[in-house]
């Protein structure tokens, strides 16, 4: 009985362990690759090197990532702190005011989560274009809460509706009007899913590529559409391409680390009602 428990958690540990491998492999390629001579970036048996960051001057000063990485930054704040701001309030509407329509509503919320991007790039190309807003940061924001809204509700419908009503109507009694009650009091109380949510929001915008590539030629442009730089007509400059991706992936990573349990709370308990 003993041995077969130990050999369970052996299974398990070694099932852990290449799921770990499988997992993280890329990123270990993507540094080591991004740190080789670029004469041995089309080698990828070469192992032994003398360790080089010249792809990390590169990607940094011809390829004008310290300003991509400022518009991904402020477009992936604004669009993060927009959508929890109208999403919440819908989200909190839905629970707390339920009527015959409730289904359908939600309903709708799931059917704009299906429908592919690629198929409102050429409508929402045409609407910034008439607008003038094309190659800005604002159609980018804007564009995003067709899909971060949705996601706010979806999620914060689950946080609010495991919060009593009693809270809020002690508060009313108190002499608050039902807004001040939801600021006062149930605000505090769903901050986690709120903080959950948010990071969700932030790490799709920070990496949402389409919107970004088609919507966006120049002065806007953000992190993920860097890739096109890296392909020339002699090739493609591997060195400087992983290093860029390697220093992309680092909000994610630090925000994923350093938030785990926030965002496993997120999937278990927001969407899970």
């Amino acid at each position: 009985m003993v041995k077969n428990k130990k050999l369970k958690k052996v299974i398990l540990y070694f099932l852990v362990l290449i799921i770990f491998i499988y997992f993280t492999f890329p990123l270990f390629w993507m540094v080591w690759t991004s740190i080789k001579p670029r004469r041995y970036a089309y080698q990828p048996g070469k192992w032994i090197f003398k360790p080089s960051l010249q792809g990390y001057a590169d990607a940094i000063t011809e390829h004008r990532i310290p300003t991509l990485a400022l518009n991904s930054l402020i477009v992936s704040v604004s669009s993060t702190i927009i959508a929890l701001a109208i999403g919440t309030l819908a989200a909190y509407a839905l629970v707390r005011f339920e009527n015959k329509y409730h289904n359908q509503t939600i309903y709708l919320f799931l059917i704009v989560r299906f429908i592919p991007p690629v198929s409102l790039i050429i409508p929402l190309f045409l609407l910034g274009k008439f607008v003038g807003i094309l190659d800005t940061r604002i159609i980018l924001i804007l564009v995003y809460q067709i899909l971060c809204i949705t996601f706010t509700v979806l999620m914060m419908k689950g946080f609010l509706a495991n919060i009593p009503t009693d809270y809020e109507e002690a508060a009313m009694l108190e002499g608050c009007s039902r807004l001040k009650a939801f600021f006062l009091v149930t605000i505090p109380l769903i901050k986690n899913g709120l903080f959950a949510t948010g990071i969700f929001l932030f790490l799709y915008t920070w990496k949402e590529f389409p919107y970004a590539l088609f919507l966006t030629s120049f002065k806007a442009r953000t992190l993920p559409t860097a890739v096109q730089y890296f392909l020339g007509t002699q090739g493609v400059d591997w060195n400087a391409m992983m290093a860029y991706g390697f220093m992309a992936v680092i909000p994610v990573l630090v925000l994923a680390l350093l938030f785990r349990n926030y965002m496993i709370q997120g999937l278990t308990f927001g969407l899970s009602k």
